[in-house]
């Protein structure tokens, strides 16, 4: 994901002060406050994520990271914060095989999967099908068993990318610009500039 922030767009309480500041302090002051965005988004969707899909905030915020801060034009800056890894396992998320299939804490709320299986043959073998991971049957029936004779991973397995920019979050991300932009450049430029040092 990549956001920016721009001078006109998010400063618009400080129009009257603007004709003070040097250029080069605004420069300075908004690839600060950027990168403090940066990392703002990343503390909040990680809260946000780990709360929808229950997983350890720990986790989420490995798969977050911050990018550097580039200009691209007159006081035009922008911060890229990316979202990486592959599907979570159930596995990961304290997954339990029981009689009746597969039971796990996902998405805010406990779910049993029927036909899913952890264990080879039964849950008393301990023998893991596929090291641990939740899996289920796929491919075709085999004529004798009437069972499938292959087994996958669970397809809806948590993804931390496709939670990173599904509408929810990508709007959560918009106010954090909105609200904390401002704030940190009003923040920064005081502690810049020359015009409020020599007040």
């Amino acid at each position: 994901m990549i956001f920016t922030l721009e001078v006109d767009k998010h400063l618009t309480e400080l129009t009257e002060k603007f004709s003070k500041f040097g250029e080069k302090d605004i420069k300075k002051a908004l690839h600060k406050t950027s990168r403090d965005m940066g990392v703002q988004i990343k503390r909040t969707l990680s809260r946000e994520i780990a709360k929808d899909v229950s997983l350890k905030l720990s986790t989420v915020r490995r798969a977050i990271s911050v990018g550097p801060t580039v200009s691209l034009g007159h006081n035009h800056v922008v911060t890229t914060v990316i979202a990486r890894g592959e599907p979570i396992s159930f596995k990961e998320m304290g997954a339990k095989q029981f009689t009746y299939g597969v039971r796990v804490k996902a998405f805010g709320k406990t779910q049993v999967f029927r036909h899913a299986f952890i264990f080879a043959g039964s849950p008393r073998s301990r023998t893991e099908a596929a090291s641990g991971h939740v899996v289920e049957r796929t491919g075709r029936k085999s004529i004798k068993s009437g069972r499938r004779n292959a087994f996958g991973r669970m397809p809806n397995e948590p993804s931390i990318p496709t939670q990173f920019v599904s509408e929810k979050n990508q709007n959560k991300a918009k106010a954090v610009i909105a609200v904390y932009g401002p704030k940190r450049f009003e923040h920064h430029i005081s502690l810049i500039s020359d015009v409020f040092r020599n007040r």
